[in-house]
């Protein structure tokens, strides 16, 4: 993103982020002379910890500002008169809705006078809200009464319930780094070549021996099934203050989106998709090693990094991973690990004592970068303090990783079931597996 088209409150949180970097990073460098020197401060420690969640915090603030960017420049140019229209709508929707509860059965709702017992009700929820029932007068509770539906419940202000706060989840963005194809039939087969065709030298007059013929063998990812099916009662479809059909479809599809993540990564390949965690792993070199098993790197220890000394780098395991790769690989890696692997690897020196880790402002918000190449936060990947962890993944995931769509979300809406409610029913077809077992290298954390 070049310099000039960064927003100032933008550049300003990445100066203040970069700043508590090289906080975070003295901490780091006082805590090893500390261990040097026998023993750990729980003070520095502290700080250390302090900085850290000040960096993530920063990161957050500043993914969540250029995110909010994005939206404003990609929302579609509407007239003026479509939004004064769909406020006068609601406003209209929120009086008759009041109306309800203060007209007497068999009378028609008189929208003035609901209008204005409206705004008093709404006065007297805000101070309920603010103070408590004790913090209201008498004509405030007289006029928070009126909300009171006939089983006892509080009526919520229409205009107050037009939006619902969502709680965040993690996720591992396979379908960021992967590649995806979509489908017509339930599987798709892809051609492996894996052989090489032998050559030798001969003389004029040597006799040619056949030389063997390499073999194409074929690799299948089948689609499997996802599915989700909540319901809601008609009414609360009908009168709600807020879009709830709307609002549910956003959570099947978050909610399936996070499922078929973490499938994509820890998948066992029965009725699911294959998840690149759950390939067989060994220490053998690609020329050597059979198709399908994946190469990994130990530690030496169980649950951790190698232990930092004069002569050694917990960082160590990260540069032999990337040289596990051929030149033709290196290119287009990039690290996947969760955040907790991440926070331990921000601390790491290279021998020269520079520090492996750097934060990057994108256009798309903080790019994070190991050694040179880009780490996706993955939030399905086990902790590196397990033992026996494949803890962070380095990989061409473009070239590694197969994502296959038979279709996109489908969603089949019944009322007819249940009488009174409405089904959701929402499927989707996806598969995935690995497509070159060379592509994808592990670290694993054990002895």
């Amino acid at each position: 993103m070049p310099d000039g088209a960064i927003p100032t409150e933008v550049k300003a949180l990445f100066d203040d982020l970069q700043k508590t970097l090289l906080t975070n990073r003295g901490k780091v460098e006082e805590l090893e002379k500390q261990v040097k020197k026998g023993g750990e401060d729980a003070v520095t420690k502290a700080e250390l910890k302090k900085t850290d969640d000040a960096f993530e915090a920063l990161k957050k603030k500043i993914n969540d500002e250029i995110n909010a960017l994005h939206k404003k420049a990609s929302r579609p140019a509407v007239a003026q008169t479509f939004f004064d229209a769909k406020s006068a709508e609601m406003e209209t929707k929120a009086n008759r809705e009041f109306g309800r509860w203060i007209t007497p059965q068999g009378q028609a709702v008189d929208l003035t006078k609901a209008a204005a017992a409206r705004i008093e009700y709404s006065g007297a929820f805000n101070t309920y809200l603010r103070k408590g029932k004790d913090g209201l007068s008498d004509l405030e509770a007289k006029a928070l009464s009126v909300g009171s539906a006939p089983d006892g419940g509080f009526f919520v202000e229409p205009f107050r319930s037009q939006t619902i706060i969502d709680k965040l989840y993690e996720t591992s963005a396979m379908r960021a780094v992967a590649s995806v194809i979509s489908i017509t039939s339930k599987s798709v087969e892809f051609p492996i070549d894996r052989d090489e065709v032998t050559t030798g030298w001969v003389g004029e007059q040597t006799a040619r021996p056949e030389t063997n013929t390499p073999q194409v063998g074929m690799l299948e990812l089948p689609v499997h099934e996802l599915y989700a099916m909540p319901k809601s009662t008609q009414n609360l479809l009908d009168d709600a203050g807020v879009n709830v059909e709307g609002w549910l479809d956003g959570k099947v599809a978050d909610q399936m989106g996070r499922e078929e993540n973490t499938q994509l990564v820890l998948g066992n390949g029965v009725k699911q998709p294959r998840g690149f965690a759950s390939y067989t792993t060994a220490a053998t070199a690609d020329v050597s090693r059979a198709f399908g098993t994946l190469e990994h790197v130990i530690t030496g220890f169980n649950g951790a990094f190698r232990t930092a000394s004069a002569t050694v780098s917990p960082a160590d395991d990260l540069l032999d991973l990337i040289y596990k790769f051929k030149s033709g690989y290196r290119r287009a890696l990039r690290w996947a690990g969760n955040r907790l692997t991440l926070g331990a690897v921000r601390k790491f020196k290279n021998q020269q004592g520079d520090f492996i880790y750097d934060a990057r402002l994108g256009a798309s918000g903080i790019i994070e970068m190991v050694l040179g190449y880009q780490w996706d936060e993955f939030a399905d990947m086990a902790d590196y303090t397990t033992t026996g962890a494949l803890g962070i993944a380095l990989a061409d995931w473009r070239r590694g990783y197969q994502i296959v769509d038979r279709q996109g979300i489908r969603q089949l809406r019944d009322p007819y079931t249940l009488k009174g409610y409405v089904l959701f029913y929402t499927t989707k077809r996806v598969g995935g597996g690995v497509l070159d077992s060379d592509a994808i290298k592990f670290i694993k954390f054990t002895a």
